[in-house]
C-alpha cells in the first residue's frame, strides 16, 4: 500500500500542471519516479506468487494474475500525459446516473421511461 500511496502523491502534484504546456515534465516525472514504483509493484506481486506467499486459488492471487496479464495496458499512462493511473474521474461522472437509475425505476409509464432515457442521453 505504501507504494500505491507514493504513486498517488506524485500524481496529486502533477495534476497542478497543464497537460499540454508541461507534457514533457509530466512524462519525465512519470518515467523517473512513478515508473519504478509500478515496476516494483509488479516485481513484488510476481515474487509473492512464485514463493507461495499468496494462496494460488485465492481472490488476491486471481487479482495479481489479472494485473500481470494487463501490464502493458496498466502502464500506458506513463507515456501519455493526458491519461490518469485510474478511472476515478469517469466513475464519478457516471455516479449520478447510476444513483438516479434506481429513482427512475418506477416511472409512471413506459413512455415516461423512454422520455427519461432520451433526456439522459442528451446530458
Amino acid at each position: 500500500m505504501r507504494h500505491i500511496r507514493n504513486l498517488y502523491r506524485y500524481e496529486r502534484v502533477l495534476k497542478k500542471y497543464d497537460r499540454e504546456e508541461d507534457a514533457e515534465f509530466i512524462l519525465k516525472v512519470r518515467r523517473e519516479k512513478i515508473g519504478p514504483i509500478i515496476d516494483k509493484l509488479f516485481a513484488m506481486t510476481a515474487k509473492a506468487l512464485a514463493e507461495g506467499r499468496v494462496m494460488p486459488k485465492s481472490a488476491f492471487a486471481g487479482a495479481i494474475t489479472y494485473m500481470h496479464s494487463l501490464d502493458k495496458v496498466l502502464k500506458t499512462f506513463l507515456d501519455n500525459p493526458y491519461l490518469e493511473p485510474d478511472n476515478g474521474t469517469s466513475e464519478r461522472a457516471l455516479r449520478p446516473i447510476t444513483i438516479s437509475r434506481n429513482n427512475w425505476m418506477f416511472l409512471s409509464s413506459e413512455k415516461g421511461g423512454e422520455t427519461m432515457g432520451i433526456l439522459m442521453t442528451l446530458v
